[in-house]
């Protein structure tokens, strides 16, 4: 689709990024972070206009298929693309026990109007360290470049 004015109300491409989980530090405060030491990128880069996010889904993702996820939370960050990481959201993860019959936790979050500028990333946390056969989870953003 070709770049056109509109383009904050209609995204010129659709656009998909993921955060793996599988082994993640503790994040043990809501506060905003000046580094990304404990933090995973989901939107590691900068764009030409901006972004538009739709949706972020979090799934558990253990190598265990039997493993219960933990009841935790998944802290989201936007980097201001100088000096901060702000909390902007925190999707709850609740303890869902899957097996061969009954799938893992999920869970989606819709949002409206969040454009992010240009030169802004998104990052994700959690606030349990996880462990890839037990705690592990994948976080996808849905959204489209502008």
């Amino acid at each position: 689709m070709a770049v056109t004015a509109n383009s904050i109300i209609t995204p010129q491409a659709p656009y998909a990024a993921f955060a793996d989980m599988q082994t993640a530090s503790a994040v043990t405060t809501r506060a905003n972070l000046a580094a990304s030491t404990t933090l995973t990128a989901l939107l590691p880069f900068t764009n030409t206009n901006g972004m538009q996010i739709n949706s972020i889904q979090v799934k558990g993702t253990s190598t265990a298929i039997g493993a219960p996820t933990a009841a935790q939370t998944v802290l989201v960050y936007e980097y201001d693309g100088t000096s901060k990481y702000w909390l902007v959201d925190e999707i709850a993860i609740s303890l869902v026990t899957p097996s061969t019959t009954a799938p893992s936790f999920f869970t989606e979050v819709f949002y409206s109007g969040w454009i992010i500028p240009a030169s802004h990333t998104l990052w994700v946390a959690t606030t349990i360290a996880t462990g890839a056969a037990t705690t592990a989870f994948s976080v996808c953003m849905q959204g489209g470049a502008l």
